[in-house]
């Protein structure tokens, strides 16, 4: 694990020594026109980061079994028209609707 230790970022105690005496690496500030190019509000969750908490609570047991039993009727319904549809039984198509009339300025095509 102390190999690993070695590998992040935030505590390198190397690092850490080195730049205290003067050697290691400075962190200079960014320039104003990166600075002002970066946005002010990030769109992803940077590394380390903790990810908020949900913004609606989780469902409960009785909630879940609910949607469960829905989908179950739905998938039985689903079922059974395919069955019908299987056995060519299926109503016939509902005929169009009428054109509506002609007025009185129009003619009837040949």
């Amino acid at each position: 694990m102390s190999a690993l230790a070695a590998c992040m970022t935030e505590t390198n105690p190397v690092r850490e020594a080195a730049t205290a005496v003067g050697l290691g690496p400075t962190l200079d500030p960014a320039p104003d026109f990166v600075a002002q190019s970066r946005p002010k509000k990030l769109d992803f969750i940077p590394v380390g980061t903790a990810a908020p908490g949900r913004p609606t609570p989780a469902r409960t047991v009785d909630e879940v079994k609910a949607a469960e039993a829905e989908l179950e009727a739905v998938r039985a319904a689903n079922e059974a028209a395919a069955a019908t549809a299987r056995q060519g039984t299926s109503p016939a198509p509902a005929a169009p609707p009428a054109p509506p009339p002609l007025s009185p300025k129009r003619k009837p095509a040949p």
